[in-house]
């Protein structure tokens, strides 16, 4: 997307609006980054200052580097943190759901679909207000939502940014954008790939996902893979997960251990909690794996479909 300085400002005006509400300002706040401008090869040490930031490259949110951070995390003394949903659950999972030593005013996420548990596990480990961002990288639609003391908005699209709409595409609402202000490369009802409905006050309550993450049942019945989720409990010995389908009807959830290895039990605890909830439609198997690379962005994919 072909963009100039003064269309770069504008953007930025968008997110200086919604995030000053909690006394964020880009050029000055004491920020904690964790995202692609953060990304170190793994050798590397995972932090360094950066003016204002202390970056934390998302690659290095593990185990091995868990004393280092927290060391470096305590001495910056953040006041905001910044960066991918994923990434920043990551990290709180890595410290087991509480941080130490942090007392934030604000958590700022944005790139990336957040879940509403990921939303309130980071609120509660950080003690503090939570913004997500929606956008894309075409710049049609842009929505803010914000978790704070336990409850959870819906997203609400910017209304000066572009004009939002749904198409109706196989019972399925697809979000449609049209830029207002991107005078060097406009797009006009752009078709996001993004499903979700928009009420007539310009919320949404349900992001639904992209459509390459749909999967399909073995009804032939598309299925948003971000609503394949483990249960609360699993957490306590599971750093991450990824949902894939490379045929019909059928799902592979492959399981990252949070500390040792998963023995038999555990593994069928997963496996009983997602046949319960989805056996129906699909023929499930867990596997258990040493990680899930991140993509060159520095993000985690929750779902890899090979059908579309």
């Amino acid at each position: 997307m072909w963009r100039n300085k003064r269309l770069i400002d504008i953007e930025m005006a968008f997110f200086a609006a919604a995030w000053s509400a909690y006394g964020f300002r880009f050029e000055r706040s004491r920020t904690l980054r964790v995202a692609r401008d953060a990304m170190r090869p793994i050798d590397e040490p995972p932090t360094w200052i950066q003016g204002n930031r202390l970056m934390l490259s998302p690659r290095h949110t593990g185990p091995r580097w868990l004393d280092v951070i927290r060391r470096d995390i305590e001495a910056f003394a953040p006041d905001y943190i910044y960066g991918y949903p994923g990434a920043v659950d990551d990290l709180v999972r890595l410290f087991g759901d509480r941080m130490p030593g942090v007392h934030a005013r604000a958590v700022l996420l944005t790139s990336e679909h957040a879940h509403d548990d990921q939303l309130r596990r980071i609120g509660e480990a950080f003690r503090a207000p939570v913004s997500v961002n929606y956008g894309m990288t075409e710049r049609t639609n842009i929505a803010f939502r914000e978790l704070r003391d336990g409850v959870l908005a819906p997203y609400r699209f910017e209304s000066l940014y572009g004009y939002s709409e749904n198409r109706l595409q196989n019972g399925l609402f697809e979000i449609i954008g049209t830029s207002l202000w991107n005078d060097v490369m406009p797009l006009i009802r752009y078709r996001t790939a993004d499903f979700g409905r928009i009420a007539g006050d310009g919320t949404i309550t349900q992001l639904d996902g992209r459509g390459q993450d749909y999967l399909i049942d073995r009804f032939g019945l598309r299925v948003a893979g971000q609503m394949i989720r483990v249960d609360d409990q699993s957490w306590s010995f599971l750093r991450t997960y990824q949902v894939r389908q490379s045929r019909a009807g059928e799902c592979r959830i492959l399981v990252v251990p949070r500390h040792a290895i998963l023995d038999s039990t555990q593994l069928e605890s997963v496996q009983s909690w997602l046949q319960r909830q989805w056996g129906k439609h699909f023929d499930l198997t867990v596997e258990q794996v040493p990680d899930i690379p991140l993509t060159a962005s520095g993000k985690r994919r929750q779902v890899i479909c090979d059908l579309h």
